[in-house]
């Protein structure tokens, strides 16, 4: 399967599980994050659906900055997915 059967895959994905409070992170902002790192690994020998999958994933869970918990983020991400 190719990255765009993957990409829409995760957006939908998104689209059901992930409509909340952030608008900071929406579909939008894994779309830059995932646009960014095309261009940055474009000449270099990586598995672009490893890149792809934490594009999408990478901020699942944000913490407010001042949350006492925030360390706790990525933990939690893990935990959602």
């Amino acid at each position: 399967m190719d990255l765009q059967h993957w990409q829409a895959q995760f957006e939908n994905w998104l689209k059901n599980h992930h409509q909340h409070q952030d608008a900071a992170h929406d579909v939008c902002h894994f779309r830059r994050v995932w646009a960014t790192a095309q261009k940055l690994a474009a000449d270099d020998d990586v598995d672009m659906l490893v890149i792809l999958t934490a594009c999408y994933f990478h901020d699942i869970v944000s913490l407010a900055k001042n949350y006492p918990q925030r360390q706790r983020s990525s933990i939690l991400a893990a935990e959602e997915t």
